[in-house]
């Protein structure tokens, strides 16, 4: 049973040179506000709407499994993606673990059921 985030990806941005984080490029799960601003090996800087109309834009590379996705972290096709794609997300426990402008959220079956807890950007 696949797992879903109740957020939508809305797609990747391409151009810009903005990076929130302290060093020359964001990591993977880090803020972004363009393709260029992510490391190599990142596929895009997504933008990761939520339900209740607010975004937000981190880096990742699009995964078929968690084996997929860089520093032990989740993959999860997102709820409402008419692509259907799956991108990587920094796994957590709290608030804590995600960085700053992240939130750290459950991600639930198509049921209901928690399956996993990821850092989503707000």
């Amino acid at each position: 049973m696949r797992a879903t985030v109740a957020a939508v990806v809305l797609g990747a941005l391409a151009g810009g040179c903005f990076v929130e984080s302290r060093r020359d490029y964001a990591d993977f799960y880090e803020s972004c506000q363009s393709t260029s601003d992510c490391r190599s090996g990142a596929d895009a800087c997504f933008v990761v709407a939520w339900a209740d109309g607010r975004d937000g834009r981190m880096c990742s590379v699009y995964c078929g499994s968690d084996a997929d996705c860089p520093h032990r972290g989740s993959c999860f096709e997102l709820a409402g993606d008419p692509s259907g794609e799956s991108i990587c997300y920094g796994r957590c426990t709290s608030d804590l673990d995600c960085d700053s402008g992240f939130t750290c959220a459950d991600a639930t079956t198509v049921d209901g059921t928690v399956v996993d807890a990821i850092c989503l950007p707000l």
